[in-house]
């Protein structure tokens, strides 16, 4: 699995360096946008999309019919998305909110790390669960179909976001920020390992 992991880093190496050209654009963007969060998110949201680029990458150079040949497990081919995914949202968040930290130091205005810590938590979580919804699209419908599902997806997301406002519940109104992000992080997570069996599932039924 490690060796898919450093597969995909390397033929991603030429999506990194746009990353690192839309880092320092968001770092000149952050110094006048009194807004550390989304700026944070943005950057996040370039790395989440990482893996969505590695499959591009995969299907342009028929890689699936070459892994079909090596001794692994389908298992291990799908775990080492997930793994890539895991990573590349953590990496985006912690770069995201480490920016942040830096800008508001220079600017002499620092952020509460309290608060960038909860600002991180949510990102990550927000990370986890687009992928979640993701992967398991593109093992079913290809890259090219999922990219126009992508749009889809962030509509139900907002609608979902729209409906939990209009109906938030007493004990969630009065929870502290630390015991939500708690929750949302859990429910990521689980969401995360029911995405990873369903990915497997459908890469284990479907012909190459």
């Amino acid at each position: 699995m490690t060796g898919f992991i450093l597969k995909d880093l390397l033929t991603l190496r030429r999506y990194l360096k746009l990353i690192a050209l839309a880092i320092a654009i968001l770092a000149g963007m952050s110094w006048y946008l009194d807004n550390p969060a989304f700026v944070s998110a943005m950057i996040a949201m370039q790395f989440a999309m990482l893996p969505v680029t590695s499959f591009a990458y995969d299907h342009q150079a028929k890689w699936e019919l070459f892994a079909r040949t090596l001794p692994v497990s389908g298992r291990e081919i799908v775990a080492g998305k997930y793994v890539l995914s895991i990573a590349s949202t953590t990496a985006g968040t912690v770069i995201g909110i480490g920016l942040a930290l830096v800008i508001g130091l220079l600017k002499g205005e620092p952020a509460d790390p309290r608060d960038l810590a909860l600002v991180g938590g949510f990102i990550f979580a927000a990370g986890l669960l687009f992928l979640s919804v993701m992967i398991p699209l593109i093992y079913k419908f290809g890259v090219e179909k999922s990219r126009f599902m992508l749009l889809a997806v962030a509509c139900i997301a907002v609608l979902v976001a729209a409906l939990m406002k209009l109906s938030v519940p007493d004990w969630l109104l009065k929870a502290s920020p630390e015991a939500v992000l708690g929750v949302v992080l859990t429910g990521a997570a689980a969401m995360t390992a029911v995405s990873f069996l369903i990915s497997m599932a459908i890469y284990e039924s479907r012909d190459i």
